[in-house]
């Protein structure tokens, strides 16, 4: 047999193993069966007593659902003014703080000298000073006598001039150092929680740097992209409901803000609410919008009328029929639906049955 031949036998027998490997996995997963829809029968009817529930129709609300993010109405960093070693850090993630309570204190040792030389030049400044202004008397005295000139008594008045200013100059020089020592001592702008600490005892803060970051746990707000179609009905001042998982929170809250500008790649604008904030809800949370849109056809049902085997569901409906001596009866064929969701002892019917028809309120599996 020539290589050629070979090569074709090979590909041939690749192709078709790979046909059948392709037709056993499509009959596993059920391509050759017919599928079940919602509302098709599936079996035939019997004779039942009851008990019996109707399928009930009823108006609920509609609502779509805007992802969003819980944040603080109020958040501020706090940053070091001064280039300096920090000497202590009063405070770790998570605390709560007064307004005024130290946060962060850096190293004060060079400031503290650097006061001492302020205070010494204000002390030399008002001794000069004081003899300037002894100077200039004594000189004015003299020369209502005659015995200075008037340039002497300019020259006086001149020194006596320049010597307050240097008095101020010192004084100015003092208040600085001061309120720079003041800086050094890093207070909480308000009362919050500490969200981070972002140095350490040792670290070189720098001018600018920020140092903690806090909040106010009271004042906190969702922060939802929502729709523009949707976002064009609401304005500011609509109550609206606000849904947190992660505690397993629903409330109503109030739009505080619309933000005028469209994501480009959304197609959604920013909308902030506000409201209640019970404990155990923090910023960066994630929360969920709840945007009334009018309102939907519901179909219930009892939720023992429903049941499941595997993945399909189904229900027995009740009809009217005639036996075998004429006699009409009351008779139950099972039927595939499809529910949503479960509320007081209710579940919701997707498909598969109409409002009115009744079916049987404890599925028997006989």
């Amino acid at each position: 047999m020539s290589n050629v031949a070979k090569t074709l036998r090979t590909v041939v027998l690749s192709v078709v193993g790979l046909v059948l490997l392709v037709l056993i996995v499509a009959w596993l997963s059920g391509v050759f069966k017919a599928k079940v829809d919602p509302g098709r029968t599936a079996a035939v009817p019997q004779t039942v007593t009851g008990p019996f529930a109707t399928v009930e129709r009823r108006l609920v609300p509609r609502e779509i659902r805007a992802v969003g993010t819980i944040r603080a109405v109020h958040e501020t960093s706090v940053g070091s003014r001064l280039l300096a070693p920090v000497q202590r850090v009063h405070v770790t993630a998570g605390q709560q703080v007064a307004a005024g309570e130290v946060l962060v204190e850096l190293d004060k040792a060079d400031l503290q000298a650097r006061r001492q030389q302020a205070a010494a030049n204000v002390d030399s400044a008002n001794s000069n000073l004081t003899k300037a202004v002894s100077d200039q008397e004594r000189i004015a005295r003299a020369f209502q006598n005659g015995a200075a000139t008037q340039r002497e008594l300019t020259d006086a008045q001149r020194g006596e001039e320049m010597a307050r200013a240097a008095v101020q100059a010192a004084e100015q020089g003092l208040v600085e150092v001061e309120t720079q020592l003041e800086y050094a001592t890093i207070r909480s702008p308000i009362g919050g929680i500490v969200i981070d600490k972002l140095v350490e005892q040792g670290d070189l803060a720098r001018p600018g740097q920020t140092l903690v970051t806090l909040y106010e746990p009271n004042r906190l707000q969702l922060e939802a992209a929502v729709p523009e179609r949707l976002a064009m009905r609401l304005k500011v001042g609509d109550t609206v409901g606000v849904e947190i998982e992660a505690i397993d929170l629903q409330c109503q809250g109030q739009v505080s803000e619309i933000v005028p500008q469209a994501s480009p790649a959304s197609r959604s604008l920013l909308v902030k609410v506000t409201g209640p904030c019970p404990p155990g809800v923090l910023s960066g949370m994630f929360g969920r919008l709840i945007i009334p849109e009018g309102q939907r056809e519901q179909l219930l049902v009892p939720v023992g009328a429903v049941h499941t085997i595997g993945q399909l569901e189904m229900v027995a409906v009740v009809g009217l029929t005639q036996d075998g001596e004429g006699r009409t009866v009351q008779t139950a064929h099972r039927r595939f639906v499809r529910t949503g969701q479960a509320v007081d002892g209710r579940i919701e019917i997707l498909a598969g049955l109409d409002a009115g028809e009744q079916v049987l309120a404890a599925f028997d599996d006989g």
